[in-house]
């Protein structure tokens, strides 16, 4: 598994959050929040890795909502 192949997924996660949260303007994401919901991730769901595991959508909505971007930006 490569963390790189979950790019679209996260972006995904946060474009959603922000057109939920109804935030002004486009999503610009400071590499603040993508970081701590990737480090939130991973540290969640390492014992969880095993041959066939995957991200799903509702963990990148997890690590989204962990990161604290929305209550952030309003």
């Amino acid at each position: 598994m490569r963390l790189a192949a979950e790019s679209s997924a996260l972006w995904d996660a946060f474009d959603d959050a922000h057109k939920r949260a109804q935030l002004v303007g486009e999503l610009e994401l400071p590499m603040e929040f993508f970081t701590r919901a990737v480090q939130h991730i991973l540290y969640q769901y390492a014992p969880r890795d095993a041959t066939g595991f995957a991200f799903s959508r509702a963990i990148w909505d997890e690590g989204v909502d962990v990161s604290g971007y929305v209550r952030a930006r309003k």
